[in-house]
């Protein structure tokens, strides 16, 4: 089984905010970044980090002169977004200093972002992947000796997001793919959740489906 690894990370960024009324405006956005931990300590980040929610609070300037407010606010809307209640409180403190510090440079209104990013880290795949490259073993249907995927062939596979109108499953899992999941897909076009597939491939050197072979 995979060992995974999530650990959360929080970037700031803020700018001006032009309206009638003064306000601080504080959007909250989630995200998620897949990597894979290679053999040897190497990591691999897989496309682009997918949102996964988001929110905006339109608050009067005198709402951050309450500090405990602010900051109980914040971690409850963290809490919804499933962040562990260390990073709660952490994330909340400098989300209120970086507010409260832009918002005295610019009274009239500001708009400041917070991207919360979860990097989920995937170790056992791709290391056991590193010492077993090469390794032979009998075909279970055919008797065939077959070899698994080379890891360097795994590692090139395309990931894109689901975007057809009928509804589709994975083969090996037989979960319906969603409306902008990711997905990988092998050199023959056929698509599989990543980690179905990455299993499949400790194993097998072909497709699932139409047996088109990868390098080994």
């Amino acid at each position: 089984m995979p060992s995974v690894h999530n650990s959360w990370n929080l970037s700031l960024s803020g700018m001006i905010w032009t309206s009638h009324d003064p306000l601080a405006v504080v959007t909250l956005l989630v995200t998620q970044q897949p990597v894979l931990r290679q053999f040897g300590g190497s990591t691999t980040v897989y496309g682009y980090p997918t949102e996964l929610a988001r929110i905006s609070m339109f608050l009067p300037p005198a709402f951050l002169q309450l500090p405990a407010v602010y900051s109980f606010h914040i971690e409850r809307v963290l809490n919804l977004f499933g962040i562990d209640r260390p990073n709660q409180r952490s994330f909340a403190m400098r989300i209120l200093r970086a507010t409260q510090g832009l918002s005295r440079l610019h009274p009239r209104g500001i708009h400041m972002t917070a991207i919360l990013n979860l990097t989920s880290s995937e170790i056992s795949e791709v290391e056991d992947l590193g010492m077993r490259e090469g390794m032979e073993r009998p075909d279970s249907e055919t008797g065939r000796v077959m070899r698994d995927a080379s890891k360097s062939a795994i590692l090139r596979l395309k990931e894109k997001f689901y975007d057809a109108e009928d509804k589709d499953c994975c083969s090996i899992c037989l979960e319906e793919f969603h409306r902008t999941e990711k997905v990988t897909e092998l050199p023959c076009s056929h698509v599989f959740h990543r980690r179905c597939i990455i299993r499949w491939l400790e194993d097998k050197n072909s497709c699932p489906l139409c047996r088109c072979q990868l390098d080994t």
